[in-house]
This record gives C-alpha cells, sequence and structure tokens, in this order.
C-alpha cells in the first residue's frame, strides 16, 4: 500500500518538473525569434542562398605506366576557375588544385600500378557566395610498364641438332634472329655450326616485353652436349668421330667424351690440317682398329681415360718431313691414356731427301707448352708401340734423315719464356723400332727430343726439360745411322737414352730394359777433333751440356743392353762414341743416389769411349735385379704404385 502512494507521488513530482522546463525554455525562443535580443518582437531576416558553382565539363589528363598527370579541369566559357578547382583520385581526398606557374600539371598522382584504371574526379570548390559544384569524372587506364632486367642465365641442352631450351616462367625464345618469339623452347636446326637465340621476358597484363639477351650454341654432328666440362659434347659412333675430327666449327678448349667403344672400319682415316684445341674424355672406352696416314687430331689440350688399341699408321715420308703418332701431333696433357699398334713410315716417293726429319711417338709426336700455358706432361700412360722407319739397301749420303723417337712423344717442347718442366709419371712403354737409315737424332724410350744437326744449334735443340718418377721402358730399338761429315762443319751428335736423349730436371724411381742395337756409318771430315759423337747411355745418354747442370738421377736402374757396332774402319779417325749405362757424356750427377745396372750389358766398338762412374753405379746381375729381396731391400719404390714381384723386373699398378 506504501509502495504504491510513493509511485504515484513520484509520477506526479515529474510531470510537473517537465511543465516547468518547457515554459522556461519557450519563453526564452520567444525572446529570441520575437526580440532578436532587443526585445522588440521583430523577426529575423531569412538566411543567404549560396549560388551555384560551374561544373567541369571535361578534364584533361595524360599518364605514363605509374603516373597521372592532371593538366586541369574544362569549364564552359573562358573564366579560369582553377584557383577553385579540387581534384581527387579513386576515394582519396579532395585536394586544391596546383597553380603554381612553374608547373604544367594540377595535379599529379604517382606510384601506381602499370595498366592499373583509375576514376579522376574534378569539381569547383566552394568560394564566396558560391557553394562546390557537381564532380566531374573521367575513367583513365595507365600505360604497361617497362622492364628494365633480362634473364641473365640460360639453362639448355642439345641432342643431335635439336636445342632445348628450359624457358622460366615468364621468359620467351626466339630462334629466328628476333623475328618471332615463342615459349616452346624446343627447336631443330638444320646446319651445323654457331647459333644463336634470344631470350626475354614476355609481355603481360602490366608489363611490355623485355630487353633481350642473347646467347650462343654450338649445333654439331654428335649425340649431343655443350662441349663443356659438365656437359661435354657426346660420341657414340664411328661418323660422330669422323665429324669431331674434322669440323670446322669445333671452338678452342671444347671438350668431347665417348659414350660408347668405336670399331673402325677398313678406311684410311684423312690426314688432318691444324684445327681448334679440343680436349676429349674416353670415358674408359676404346678406338678399335683405327687406320690412318696422320694422327687422328693436330692438336690435343687434355686427353684422359682413353684406350687406343690395334692402330694402325702408315705413311709415306713427305717433303720435309712427318709426324708420325697415333693420337695427336701435339698434346699439353695425357691422363690414363693408353695406345698400341704400329707405325709404320715408307719411302716411295722421294730422293735426295737429306735434311728431312723423322718425329714419331706413339700417344704424339709433340709433347707442348704453348705460350700461354700453365704446366704440361703425362701421367699413368701406357704404350705398346712397333715402329718401322724408312730403310735403304744403299747407304746414301743423300737418303738419310734426322730422327726424333719417343715412346710416348717423339718431343718434348716448352714454347713460354720461362723454362717449367714436363711431369711425367708412372707411365710404361714396350717400344720396339727397326729399320731406318738416320743422319742424327734423339731417341728416348719415353721421350725423344728436338733434334737439330749439331749441338752448337743450341737454339734449335734444347734439351728436354722433364721431370720423371715412377716410369720404365722395355723393348727393342734397331736402328742404323750413316754420318758424311766434311771438315770445318758443325760437329754431328746423335743421343740415345732409355728413358729420354737428355734431361733439364730428374729421373727418379724409374729404369730401362730396352736393347738398343746400333750400327753406324762414319765418315769422318779431315780434322783432328770429331766431327760425329754418338752418345748412348741407359737411362740418359747426356748430362752437362755448355754448362747446364746435369739431371738429378736417384732411385735408377738400366736392366738392357747397349750394342754399338762401328761397321767402317773410317770412324776411327774424327768420330766418337760415349756409351754408358746409365748417363753418358756427362762429367758429374747432382746428388745421384742408387744408380743400378746389369754388369754385363756394354758391347761397344774397338777404339770407342767408355765413359765409367764407379764411384756412383753399383753393378748388379740381370737375376738378382728381378729377385724380389732385392728389390724391396734397394729400390725402396712405393708398393702402391710399383707391383714388385719375384723373377720379374717391377710392373706399375
Amino acid at each position: 500500500m506504501k509502495k504504491k502512494v510513493l509511485s504515484a507521488l513520484l509520477t506526479v513530482f515529474c510531470i510537473a518538473g517537465a511543465a516547468f522546463a518547457f515554459t522556461a525554455c519557450d519563453s526564452e525562443n520567444n525572446e529570441n525569434v520575437n526580440g532578436n535580443g532587443n526585445g522588440n518582437g521583430n523577426e529575423n531576416p531569412p538566411v543567404a542562398v549560396l549560388k551555384d558553382s560551374p561544373a567541369p565539363v571535361n578534364i584533361l589528363t595524360e599518364c605514363d605506366s605509374t603516373s597521372i598527370y592532371v593538366l586541369n579541369a574544362v569549364y564552359e566559357g573562358e573564366e579560369d576557375l582553377s584557383e577553385f578547382t579540387e581534384y581527387k583520385l579513386d576515394d582519396y581526398d579532395w585536394t586544391k588544385a596546383n597553380t603554381s606557374e612553374y608547373d604544367m600539371s594540377e595535379a599529379i598522382y604517382e606510384g601506381l600500378e602499370p595498366a592499373s584504371t583509375h576514376t579522376v574526379y574534378a569539381r569547383c570548390g566552394a568560394h564566396g557566395d558560391y557553394k562546390a559544384s557537381k564532380e566531374y569524372s573521367v575513367t583513365v587506364t595507365l600505360e604497361k610498364g617497362f622492364r628494365r632486367d633480362w634473364p641473365e642465365t640460360a639453362s639448355y641442352d642439345v641432342e643431335g641438332k635439336t636445342v632445348t631450351v628450359t624457358l622460366e616462367e615468364g621468359v620467351e625464345v626466339s630462334f629466328d634472329n628476333r623475328e618471332t618469339y615463342t615459349s616452346n623452347g624446343t627447336f631443330t636446326y638444320t646446319e651445323t655450326g654457331l647459333k644463336t637465340f634470344y631470350l626475354r621476358y614476355g609481355e603481360t597484363n602490366k608489363y611490355l616485353a623485355g630487353p633481350e639477351k642473347n646467347f650462343n650454341v654450338l649445333i654439331t654432328d654428335f649425340a649431343g652436349g655443350l662441349g663443356t666440362e659438365e656437359n661435354p659434347y657426346r660420341i657414340d659412333n664411328l661418323e660422330q668421330f669422323k665429324a669431331l675430327r674434322t669440323a670446322s666449327y669445333m671452338r678452342d678448349g671444347d671438350r668431347c667424351k665417348l659414350t660408347s667403344d668405336i670399331e673402325f672400319d677398313e678406311t684410311v682415316l684423312d690426314k688432318v690440317e691444324r684445327g681448334s684445341i679440343i680436349n676429349i674424355d674416353g670415358g674408359g672406352h676404346k678406338l678399335i682398329s683405327p687406320k690412318t696416314s696422320s694422327p687422328l687430331f693436330y692438336e690435343i689440350g687434355t686427353a684422359k681415360n682413353l684406350i687406343i688399341e690395334q692402330a694402325e699408321y702408315i705413311s709415306d715420308l713427305e717433303v720435309f718431313g712427318i709426324n708420325g703418332a697415333f693420337l695427336s701431333v701435339f698434346i699439353q696433357h695425357a691422363e690414363n691414356v693408353s695406345v698400341s699398334g704400329d707405325i709404320t713410315i715408307n719411302n716411295t716417293k722421294l730422293n735426295n731427301f737429306r735434311d728431312y726429319y723423322v718425329s714419331v711417338g706413339g700417344i704424339a709426336t709433340y709433347l707442348y707448352l704453348p705460350y700461354t700455358g700453365e704446366d704440361y706432361g703425362m701421367t699413368r700412360c701406357r704404350v705398346d708401340l712397333n715402329v718401322s722407319l724408312p730403310d735403304t739397301s744403299v747407304w746414301s749420303p743423300y737418303e738419310y734423315y734426322s730422327l726424333a723417337l719417343g715412346g710416348l712423344a717423339s718431343t718434348v717442347s716448352c714454347h713460354t719464356t720461362e723454362t717449367k718442366l714436363a711431369r711425367i709419371s708412372a707411365c710404361s712403354v714396350n717400344l720396339n723400332v727397326s729399320g731406318g737409315v738416320f743422319d742424327y737424332g734423339d731417341i728416348g724410350g719415353l721421350v725423344g727430343g728436338l733434334v737439330a744437326s749439331s749441338e752448337a744449334s743450341s737454339s734449335k735443340r734444347e734439351t728436354p726439360p722433364i721431370e720423371v718418377s715412377d716410369c720404365y721402358t722395355v723393348g727393342s730399338i734397331s736402328l742404323k745411322t750413316v754420318s758424311h761429315a766434311i771438315s770445318g762443319s758443325e760437329r754431328i751428335i746423335t743421343r740415345i737414352g732409355g728413358i729420354a736423349p737428355a734431361v733439364r730436371g730428374s729421373i727418379e724411381r724409374c729404369y730401362s730394359a730396352i736393347e738398343f742395337d746400333i750400327n753406324a756409318d762414319v765418315y769422318a771430315g779431315t780434322g783432328d777433333e770429331p766431327m760425329y759423337e754418338l752418345r748412348a747411355g741407359g737411362i740418359v745418354a747426356e748430362g752437362e751440356k755448355n754448362g747446364m747442370q746435369s739431371p738429378v738421377l736417384s732411385n735408377v736402374l738400366f736392366a738392357g743392353k747397349t750394342t754399338v757396332k762401328d761397321i767402317t774402319a773410317e770412324s776411327k779417325k774424327g768420330s766418337a762414341f760415349y756409351v754408358e749405362t746409365i748417363c753418358a757424356k756427362s762429367s758429374a750427377f747432382v746428388s745421384p743416389s742408387k744408380l743400378y745396372f746389369d754388369e754385363t750389358v756394354l758391347s761397344v766398338p774397338e777404339g770407342a769411349e767408355q765413359v765409367s762412374f764407379s764411384a756412383y753405379d753399383t753393378k748388379v746381375s740381370a737375376s738378382e735385379l728381378k729377385t724380389l729381396n732385392w728389390q724391396k731391400t734397394n729400390l725402396a719404390w712405393d708398393e702402391t704404385i710399383w707391383n714388385l714381384q719375384e723373377g720379374k723386373l717391377p710392373e706399375l699398378k
């Protein structure tokens, strides 16, 4: 009962309060309206009405790929309203026009997306007695952007004459000199040679096509490859190998690799003239029964992992001379190369060929360091070579030649201004030579030398700069030498060595078991000094020369046989023979040690000089040389390289 009474009282109170407030407010309003603040009861004047501003009828714009330049808004009539004009882009805020006399644009919007579409709005803004006009708008689409970059690299491969370019997303290629571009990265050429393709980023919704970059690819007659170390040209068959020999499009330094054994037919391969320097990897495969009249290649940088077996080289002595070898005329490096076969050089065409040369090597004619080379040499190479040289039944003074002969290479030649050593290691040679009537020469079981008619021709007859280790030579060399020296001419020299004719360097842990049989027919002059010298050594023919330091010989042995026959009595005057088990014609060794040889190996003509170095040489019988106990005790050769065995001389593993 009490709650109801209280509620009714509160209701009455609220109604009364509201009535009072309404009366008060109405009184105040009446005062303002009627009296305008002065109580005179007059009404307020009407509010002023603003005028309509002229609205733009057009907007002039320019744009590029990332910016919109608003030049001005166009109004009807000639009135200039630019100082009142306002602009906005899309849903941006309104901004007043830029009316600087130094800026042609009244509004600039930058940093936009290429090829994007925008709306530009303009109006005459409120000013004075004018209110803002209606807005006017135009739609603007920006130009496509320009790409400034291009594909830096290209990934591609070649199979036959078909090149396949791996295209990244957005990249396109042209194979027709930029006439057309395509996203198809495969193309087949019809001709061999150096070709060019172009890559660029293609046109998109936002960007125009980018600049082009060209890449070269050599299209060959081979199975494929790019000629690089990672992806060499692949040689699958005989036709491809023949193409490799004669391809004029090859570049210096290109690399190729055999991918299968290649067996040759009865066709004699044509002579290869000067060409590019290539590098060949046999991949452990064989070239079987090649028949040639010249080396397979002219110049090789590096040959490795290659086997040439049952090779046959037959050629006639040519004007000025001939290069006889299986693999190459020039080579800089050979590694794990094995060759076997016969080299036959005839003379059926020439007469009076004095001063011609014959150069014969199993792998190459010249082991050669070019002017730009860093090093050169041979390692882990094997040669099994039979050589037949031009012979004659009449020992005519006009039918002989100079001879450079070596099991691996006929000549070692360094063409840099700084003398560098050819490093030859872990190589073996089985060399058998017959026939041959020569005037003078440099002959070695392992390598020969650059011959010249005399020791005085030092510029032509540099001693081979070599460093030989862990090598051996076996076989037999039977030759005839004839010299018709005349009084007053330079002394004629022939050098023959089981390892090399002469050495500027060292020979370590090596042996020769070659049997030499040399017949000499020497017609001397009338002077007191010898006009002809034959120097034969079981390891090296010549040591110290013209003040040059003698070679370092260490841990070497000669287990062959040297026989030199003087077949004319005239040789007793004006000629000299120097025959020695280890090194002939040397006054001293540099740090020699362990120079072993068979005590029964020498046979020299009457009156010839046998040079002996008893302080250095140790005479050991042939049977003892072949005992395992003697080899282990005395040689101390590395048995990871050498196979020491009972009853045999050491062999390389």
